[in-house]
């Protein structure tokens, strides 16, 4: 089937999927690819000492962490400090975006629940 074909399928789908789509997909890998794959894979080679590595880390979720408050308030900025760090030292100990796109998901997909945006209240 075209993509021409699909995009009236597509404008029929409700926003919320649009918004999960974006949250559960879209963000983590654009975010991953510039924050890990970006920042924190340039300041790794930049600062070549015993702690640069963990140094990048720390700027990277620091980066992050601002990001977030700068789009979305200063509770959300903070509240994606502990996640970044944890993203950060996967990606330091493996060097790989997918594992860290794939957590990132999943810290969402949690967040969303816990809001209760994906599960109905009681």
């Amino acid at each position: 089937m075209p993509i021409a074909d699909l995009l009236p399928l597509a404008t029929r789908l409700p926003s919320d999927v649009w918004t999960l789509a974006v949250l559960l997909l879209a963000a983590p890998c654009f975010e991953e690819v510039i924050f890990r794959g970006g920042l924190q894979q340039h300041l790794q080679q930049r600062w070549q000492d015993a702690r640069g590595a963990l140094r990048a880390q720390g700027a990277t979720t620091l980066a992050f962490g601002l990001a977030h408050a700068v789009v979305r308030g200063w509770a959300l900025g903070l509240a994606v400090l502990l996640p970044a760090w944890l993203i950060g030292h996967l990606y330091r100990r493996h060097a790989r975006l997918w594992p860290c796109v794939a957590v990132h998901a999943l810290f969402n997909l949690t967040w969303l629940a816990t809001a209760g945006i994906l599960l109905p209240s009681a």
